[in-house]
């Protein structure tokens, strides 16, 4: 019992890290004429990037919408990532590990493997170590589920959410904004998924439409429109969107995110936890459930 608790709790944070962990990487994807797809192939074309991130989650077993925040650094090039996440509305709910400031989390991404500080953790699984290690794919294929596919459709481009804007569709100028001090222009539309595919060079295909029936896996998506803020230099600034997902086992869910990109191509210092200061996830929860 004790086990499963453990095992299901960290999978639906690596899951929802995962999700924000999507945005980095690098890719090589066709350019089209609309300029917010030419912005995406642009903006996963820096070598590094900071971002600012706000998640907020409405589902059944929640009494009211919980909001999430992170703030962090991408390394393209190395395919590495930090963040700083602060779930402590999350941890404030009743039966949550732990008190509300034990739900501020520090990780980092080295490729498809997590590294998770956070003292609701260290007391869930009894750790005498500070940092949790999570090996997406080992732990995804465990519970049925491909999550460096859902991650990505390579395990070097971590660009889910910004890939999506190359089948972007019936974009609009909304105005023209400041973000951050930076000038943009506002666009308004959708995202067509058969022309994302059909963006894709041939080789990437394949693994593109498997990454999205993984997606489906979890419940059939809904978006809605997605507001994109493009500069001067055609990358993004500043992403927002949301999707609702129904018939899953937490029953009918809405997500919406809002993404800041900002200091591009300025040089990032991400750290990987050493050695002695790490404990697996998997080994930690597989003793539990032999104690």
């Amino acid at each position: 019992m004790i086990r499963n608790r453990a095992a299901s709790t960290l999978v639906l944070v690596a899951c929802a890290l995962a999700t924000m962990f999507s945005a980095c990487g690098g890719s090589s994807l066709k350019s089209t004429v609309d300029p917010v797809a030419v912005a995406a192939e642009k903006t996963v074309a820096a070598k590094t990037v900071h971002y600012s991130m706000t998640i907020q989650e409405q589902m059944p077993s929640l009494p009211t919408p919980v909001s999430m925040t992170a703030d962090g650094a991408m390394d393209f090039a190395n395919e590495q990532m930090s963040m700083s996440m602060d779930m402590s509305k999350l941890g404030s709910l009743g039966g949550a590990v732990g008190s509300p400031a034990d739900w501020k989390i520090e990780a980092v991404t080295d490729g498809l493997v997590m590294y998770m500080k956070a003292p609701f953790l260290q007391t869930l699984l009894k750790s005498d170590k500070p940092w949790i290690k999570l090996d997406m794919e080992s732990i995804g294929k465990q519970q049925g589920l491909d999550l460096s596919s859902l991650m990505s459709y390579d395990p070097s481009q971590l660009t889910r959410f910004v890939d999506y804007l190359r089948g972007s569709k019936d974009m609009q100028v909304i105005n023209h904004e400041q973000v951050r001090g930076i000038a943009t222009t506002h666009y308004e539309g959708s995202v067509d998924f058969d022309a994302y595919l059909k963006a894709l060079p041939d080789d990437q295909r394949a693994a593109a439409r498997k990454a999205l029936d993984n997606v489906s896996k979890l419940g059939k998506p809904q978006y809605g429109l997605f507001d994109v803020w493009v500069d001067g230099q055609q990358r993004i600034r500043r992403e927002k969107f949301d999707y609702s997902v129904s018939g899953t086992s937490a029953g009918d869910m809405r997500i919406a995110y809002a993404t800041d990109f900002f200091d591009y191509d300025v040089p990032v210092s991400i750290t990987i936890p050493p050695a002695d200061q790490v404990a697996d996830l998997m080994q930690l929860a597989g003793s539990l459930g032999n104690g």
